[in-house]
């Protein structure tokens, strides 16, 4: 086999594990399901690494020239795969920042809250084992009252500013105290059918079917992330988050 075929070769074999690596942190991680449905920019990512995996082979293909010395050579692949690196690190790295921390019951909606939406010094506030730098996986949370005219004030102030209170750890409260705020802010399924075109009622029916509900069992709750038009079925009574839909 030639050299400079071996090494493409090799290099593709390293690629590819690389990718499937940074897959498995990507999606099994920062971003297990649903949340990378809710993500937006997925074809962005996935063009990053199908070009990392493809580019830097077909760059040795074509520096594994038969006249290079193996000095040279081995200078060449080594600035490929340095560029290669620095850019699946810059893509590792904007993935990191806007990662799902939490989805948070608030007004009515849930709303995934990213770790680029919590200001430095609310990270103190996080659930135990969900800081900054936690592998956690992101769990339910549900968004406390104010327990003081100081707290309402404040979270009157976030809202003129644009700023959601579900952003700020230290108001979040597990997602089952919640229950009845959400129960009683979400839609019955049966209502929905009722006012939606056919193409979602098709898409609905089928994410009630894929439930294991009846459909009057079931309310509908709007999901708020960088991907838009998402609901989440629940149950009526207990607020349990059953299925996910896209109606927009």
């Amino acid at each position: 086999m030639p050299r400079r075929l071996k090494l493409a070769l090799l290099h593709l074999s390293g690629s590819v594990l690389t990718a499937v690596c940074c897959g498995a942190l990507v999606f099994g991680i920062w971003y297990p399901m649903p949340y990378w449905l809710f993500a937006g920019g997925q074809d962005l990512l996935l063009l990053m690494l199908s070009v990392d995996m493809v580019l830097g082979p077909l760059l040795t293909l074509v520096a594994g020239s038969p006249g290079k010395t193996s000095r040279h050579l081995a200078a060449d692949i080594a600035v490929i795969v340095a560029v290669q690196l620095a850019g699946l690190a810059y893509g590792l790295h904007a993935m990191w920042e806007v990662r799902p921390v939490a989805m948070v019951a608030e007004s009515g909606v849930l709303r995934v809250v990213i770790a680029a939406d919590i200001l430095d010094k609310d990270w103190a506030g996080m659930p135990e084992g969900a800081g900054r730098w936690s592998f956690r996986r992101p769990g339910m949370m549900g968004l406390r009252p104010p327990r003081s005219a100081a707290e309402r004030h404040e979270r009157t102030q976030w809202l003129i500013q644009g700023k959601m209170p579900g952003s700020h750890p230290a108001y979040w409260q597990p997602y089952a105290q919640s229950r009845e705020e959400i129960v009683s802010s979400a839609k019955p399924v049966d209502r929905l059918l009722t006012v939606m075109d056919e193409a979602s009622q098709r898409k609905l029916a089928g994410a009630v079917a894929q439930s294991g509900r009846q459909s009057a069992q079931l309310s509908a709750v709007p999901v708020l992330a960088r991907d838009k038009g998402w609901w989440a079925l629940i149950d009526g009574h207990t607020a349990e988050v059953l299925q996910f839909v896209r109606l927009e």
